[in-house]
């Protein structure tokens, strides 16, 4: 995602990207000009579960912050309409057959007209819409991204002290407040913040000084906590 280079771009895989999480972390280790004595992964929506899934493979991390979580691609797949895991597979079917012959057939990420991954209308308040489309633009997917979504299933079991700030808008169909819940249920040490913010308010003002204050404390009170009994 984003203006990086490189291929494949723009291709949602949960496992891939576990993949490049460790690798990351194995080069910073690598690195003699950087202390790696207190490593702490954060993620956003499905990178949330993606550094969940990371931090239960790896004992040596610190800390884990979490924010808008999607605790896989199933989980999210599970929570749309039949009518749109239906079409997602008819999509990536398309994709399959025109990958072999042509160009990958792709979807939007974002939309609020056409078949995207995420229905901005019924995602986020209409006074986030406009924003959500500003910054998502152009920004579209091989639509085989619904199969490698619903079989991202991980379950991971994480004893590292993780903080998960999500959302009380039941009405947001990316991320909702009991994705949080649950996912924070099957850790030894997480703690949930639930604030009054959508997926596009948590970059803006007010919701990004509160949630980096949320985070300034939780990090204040365990990593450095660790560090000083240590």
């Amino acid at each position: 995602m984003g203006n990086s280079d490189g291929t494949p771009r723009n291709h949602i895989d949960p496992a891939a990207q576990r993949d490049d999480w460790k690798a990351a972390l194995a080069g910073l280790r690598a690195r003699a000009d950087i202390d790696t004595s207190q490593l702490i992964l954060c993620g956003i929506d499905l990178g949330c579960g993606v550094a969940v899934s990371v931090a239960a493979s790896d004992t040596d991390i610190d800390a884990v912050i979490g924010m808008m979580p999607i605790k896989s691609g199933r989980s999210f797949l599970d929570s749309q309409s039949r009518r749109y895991r239906l079409r997602g597979f008819i999509q990536g079917i398309r994709d399959k057959f025109q990958s072999v012959f042509t160009d990958p057939h792709t979807i939007p990420v974002y939309d609020t007209d056409a078949f995207s991954l995420i229905d901005v209308s019924t995602s986020y308040l209409s006074n986030s819409v406009t924003q959500a489309e500003t910054n998502t633009k152009n920004i579209s997917l091989p639509a085989r991204s619904f199969f490698t979504l619903s079989r991202d299933t991980v379950r991971s079991h994480v004893t590292t002290p993780t903080v998960i700030i999500c959302n009380t808008n039941t009405n947001d169909t990316i991320s909702a407040p009991d994705s949080a819940s649950s996912m924070a249920a099957e850790m030894a040490n997480a703690t949930v913040i639930e604030l009054p913010f959508t997926h596009v308010e948590l970059a803006d003002q007010p919701a990004a000084d509160t949630v980096v204050a949320h985070i300034d404390a939780f990090l204040s009170s365990t990593v450095e906590s660790s560090s000083s009994s240590v």
